[in-house]
């Protein structure tokens, strides 16, 4: 954006307003009580705010689509806040006025993850439930024959 005419940006800074007052009402609802401590100090509570915002307009944006471009925070990223309907339709009513849909996702689907680069690692791929491990599978894992399973094993389970 390079120029905006005076109307524009005062309806803008209304916008702003109404989305700065329902991210506090949705943060004093659902944050936790660590985060609600920082809320009775003007200062911190405009940076936990303004923290919100940023993350529901770059969650919105095309071109940040990986976990790693978005904002952190500690002790969480307020995921219920974030992700709050009224006040991703804010947010939209923001990208609207400033004219800039084209960047952003203006539908309530989910962003389409990016495709994840090969890698010549492989992964390994942990068990789906952590089970011990039964004596025939190790003397299998350690001769490679199968057949282990049909000798008694010493080691117990």
């Amino acid at each position: 954006i390079t120029s905006m005419a005076a109307e524009q940006w005062s309806e803008l800074e209304t916008l702003f307003i109404e989305f700065e007052d329902l991210a506090l009402e949705l943060l004093n609802t659902y944050a936790s009580s660590q985060v609600r401590k920082f809320m009775g100090d003007d200062f911190l509570r405009q940076i936990v705010i303004r923290h919100v915002l940023c993350c529901v307009l770059l969650d919105l944006h095309l071109e940040f689509v990986r976990p790693e471009h978005l904002p952190q925070s500690s002790p969480e990223r307020f995921k219920d806040v974030v992700t709050a309907p009224v006040l991703l339709r804010k947010a939209r009513d923001v990208i609207e006025l400033c004219s800039v849909e084209d960047r952003y996702r203006m539908s309530d689907r989910p962003p389409t993850p990016p495709a994840k680069p090969q890698s010549p690692i492989q992964e390994l791929v942990p068990p789906a439930s952590p089970q011990p491990i039964a004596a025939a599978t190790v003397a299998e894992a350690i001769t490679g024959d199968s057949s282990a399973n049909d000798h008694p094993a010493s080691l117990s389970t």
